[in-house]
């Protein structure tokens, strides 16, 4: 009944209310782009849509690709009001570059836009105590959690004291099977709901923020784990070594004896004032710059 009642808001009611609002304003900017589908009740020529990455089309680019049975009736008219939409905004100039070479969208169409860093995520301030190393984001699959659960352990021979903190995710059923089973319960911890101000706290004191993702639209957690003084081990993806900047270390995905040596390595020795200098780049205020300016734009005509 929660999935119906949200089905029935999302793609009903939302739509019926934006076509109600489409005479009210000049432009409409749909911040993410699991709700495109509002571009068809908008007008499209003056609507653009923010593309955090193409994750739930990735079956429709691909049809070879196996998709369950609902999957074009949720994403297809999401898909076809991507499609339809003046402006696509985009996170990372390697979402970009593939955007521009699927071909549905003029080059011009789609501009680059980076995402920026709050005020809250700063080297000063009051840092978690402990030793520890941090993970933030969700625990979907593509996120890796049981690579992250492996490499604590491998850590954990060399540091028996660390401890792990999951923040902002919920663990699945298989995911705390896995924890009970490595014995690392009272090592690890999941911290939900937190403030902006309480994450970065964790980022702060976090000797390693981690993030062995198979698949990134971005990885906004690089660029605040940066911004607050933390170094950073990713996965050795085109979008998380752009947002690392060259200065996150890079692994390939999947590989935990590399995550682990490249964390020992971290916790080793690191110097902030790189990654501060990377992250100074992401700010919210150019981010609003820059859609502003392709929206007038595009009421120019241009």
């Amino acid at each position: 009944m929660w999935n119906l009642d949200r089905a029935w808001n999302r793609y009903v009611r939302y739509p019926s209310l934006a076509r109600r609002m489409a005479h009210r304003f000049g432009f409409f900017h749909v911040v993410d782009h699991s709700y495109a589908h509002l571009v068809s009740a908008l007008p499209a020529q003056r609507t653009g849509v923010y593309v955090h990455d193409l994750i739930p089309f990735e079956s429709i680019l691909n049809p070879t690709l196996l998709k369950p049975w609902w999957h074009s009736m949720v994403f297809g008219p999401v898909w076809d009001g991507l499609r339809r939409a003046a402006l696509l905004f985009c996170n990372s100039s390697v979402l970009r570059n593939r955007l521009v070479g699927i071909g549905h969208w003029a080059a011009e169409r789609i501009v680059f836009c980076p995402l920026g860093v709050c005020e809250e995520f700063r080297p000063g301030g009051q840092r978690e105590t402990g030793a520890y190393l941090l993970h933030v984001g969700s625990c979907v699959a593509r996120k890796r959690v049981d690579d992250l659960l492996r490499v604590f352990v491998e850590i954990r021979k060399h540091c028996p004291d660390l401890r792990l903190i999951q923040a902002g995710g919920t663990f699945t059923a298989l995911q705390r099977s896995l924890i009970s089973s490595m014995g690392i319960s009272g090592a690890v911890e999941q911290r939900r709901n937190l403030t902006r101000n309480e994450l970065a706290r964790l980022y702060r004191g976090a000797r390693v923020v981690l993030m062995p993702s198979d698949n990134e639209g971005f990885g906004l957690p690089v660029i605040e784990a940066l911004a607050c003084g933390a170094p950073v081990v990713a996965s050795d993806l085109p979008t998380l070594r752009e947002a690392g900047g060259g200065v996150a270390r890079h692994v390939p995905v999947g590989d935990i004896h590399g995550f682990a040596q490249a964390t020992l390595a971290a916790m080793e020795g690191h110097d902030p004032q790189a990654g501060l200098h990377h992250a100074s780049r992401f700010t919210w205020a150019n981010h609003a710059a820059i859609i502003h300016d392709a929206y007038s734009r595009l009421a120019a005509g241009e």
